[in-house]
C-alpha cells in the first residue's frame, strides 16, 4: 500500500508500504466442484444459525473447528474457542439462544477445496442489519468455522457522528481515508469524505492497495487471479481486481 499525508488540503508526506502477492502452486479444484463445496458451507453457516437460534450448545460447537475464533460486535469481544464456549454456554443453559435471519450470502472456495470464506448480510430483532463474515476449514471431511466476525455496518447517513466520536477519542490520531483506483463511484465517495474532513477539521490521508507492482501487470495479474481462484476469464462471476492497483510514485499519488 502506498500512502500520502493530506492536512488542510495538501499533501505533504509520502508513506511507501511494500504489499507481495504470493500465488502459491495448489490444485485448482474443478468449477463443478466448487459449487457443491460452496454448497456445503452454505449448509453449514445455515445449521449455525439455527443451533443459536435453538440455544443446542453441543450442536452450535460441534461445527467449529478445533482452533476457532469468533469476533463480536463490541472491540473487546475476540474469543478463542474455549473462551466463546465458557460464554454461550451460560447463555444457553438459560434457554435463550440469539437469531439472526440470513437475507444474503457470497461464499468462495480457495484453491484446493480445502479453505473457504464467506460474508453475509443478516437481521437481528435487536440489533437490525448485521453482517457476518469469517473462514471454513476442512476437517474430519466437513466443513468447520475456523473464524465468524458479526460487525453492525454503519449507515453512511451516521459517518459524521462516528468521525466526530472517534476524533474526539483520539485527539490528533485519527484520519479519513481516500483511496482512487478507478472504482466506480469511488471518486464522488472520495468527495464526501474530504467535505467531512473540512467540517470537522480531520486530516485526510491517501492511501493505496499494491496487488501488483507496475500498471501494464495488471492484465498478467487478472490471469493470475483466475488460475488461482478456477475461474474461466470470461466468466462474469469471478474475482476482478481494479487496474489501478498498482505501487503508485508520489506525483500518481497526488
Amino acid at each position: 500500500m502506498n500512502a500520502m499525508n493530506h492536512s488542510g488540503g495538501r499533501l505533504r508526506r509520502f508513506f511507501p508500504v511494500f504489499a507481495f502477492l504470493i500465488a502459491p502452486a495448489l490444485p485448482a479444484a474443478p468449477l463443478a466442484g466448487q459449487d457443491d463445496a460452496r454448497a456445503d458451507v452454505s449448509a453449514t453457516l445455515d445449521a449455525l444459525h439455527e443451533a443459536a437460534s435453538e440455544a443446542d450448545f453441543d450442536r452450535y460447537f460441534g461445527l467449529y473447528a478445533d482452533v476457532a475464533v469468533f469476533l463480536g460486535t463490541d472491540a473487546t469481544e475476540r474469543w478463542t474457542r474455549e473462551e466463546f464456549m465458557d460464554y454461550t454456554k451460560a447463555r444457553f443453559d438459560t434457554g435463550t439462544g440469539w437469531t439472526y435471519h440470513m437475507l444474503e450470502r457470497h461464499i468462495s472456495i480457495a484453491p484446493g477445496g480445502r479453505t473457504a470464506w464467506f460474508d453475509e448480510r443478516l437481521e437481528n430483532a435487536n440489533l437490525g442489519e448485521t453482517r457476518g463474515s469469517g473462514v471454513l476449514v476442512m476437517e474430519g471431511g466437513s466443513w468447520k468455522i475456523a473464524q465468524y466476525n458479526l460487525t453492525i455496518p454503519i449507515p453512511n447517513a451516521m459517518a459524521r457522528e462516528v468521525a466526530d466520536w472517534y476524533a474526539n477519542a483520539f485527539p490528533g490520531r485519527y484520519y479519513l481515508e481516500v483511496q482512487a483506483h478507478g472504482t466506480a463511484g469511488q471518486a464522488e465517495h472520495n468527495e464526501r469524505i474530504f467535505a467531512l474532513a473540512d467540517e470537522l477539521g480531520l486530516p485526510v490521508v491517501a492511501t493505496n492497495d499494491a496487488h501488483f507492482l507496475q500498471h501494464e501487470h495488471h492484465p498478467a495479474h487478472d490471469i493470475l487471479v483466475c488460475i488461482g481462484t478456477a475461474k474461466n476469464h470470461d466468466d462474469e462471476d469471478r474475482l476482478q481486481y481494479d487496474d489501478g492497483l498498482y505501487f503508485k510514485n508520489p506525483e500518481e499519488m497526488a
